[in-house]
């Protein structure tokens, strides 16, 4: 009879996870330093935290669906942060410990002259950006393969 009432249960229960449709697939991310605190963002809007976790947080609360990283191709680094050794090491060792993040994920820079989302200006020319900037790198033959490196790589020379 209990086995009849949970088998009965299990059939009846729904899955809890979420529905594609549910979900915000970004491709990149973009982090800044502005010598007190993180501004980042996965596009549309910048936002700040102390820390990589904050950022995703504080994005996550501003838009409807769920905030998947599964598919970031490429992190686009602010020129301050990288010229911060101290931080660029707590970020990319934030960035690390995120199972979900690839280590093979193109690090771009980009010089902020504005507190302003690089990655919503590329949104609003209409272009996807992590497919744009991820393609822009592997397919132009001009581009030398050397000089641009992954997160795998920037985390092992960090150690």
């Amino acid at each position: 009879m209990i086995c009849v009432i949970f088998s009965a249960f299990l059939l009846l229960t729904g899955c809890s996870a979420r529905e594609l449709e549910d979900r915000k697939f970004v491709e990149a991310m973009e982090i800044e330093w502005n010598g007190e605190t993180l501004t980042g963002g996965f596009g549309s809007f910048l936002v700040e935290g102390n820390s990589v976790e904050e950022l995703q947080k504080q994005y996550q609360n501003r838009i409807p669906e769920y905030l998947d990283l599964g598919h970031v191709k490429v992190l686009i680094l602010g020129n301050k942060l990288l010229s911060d050794e101290e931080k660029l090491k707590e970020v990319l060792t934030d960035l690390g410990k995120k199972p979900v993040l690839a280590r093979n994920i193109l690090v771009l820079s980009h010089e902020y002259q504005r507190e302003e989302s690089f990655l919503n200006e590329l949104e609003e020319k209409g272009i996807v950006p992590g497919e744009y900037l991820s393609d822009l790198y592997k397919n132009n033959p001009c581009q030398k393969q050397n000089s641009t490196a992954t997160m795998g790589e920037l985390l092992s020379m960090m150690k």
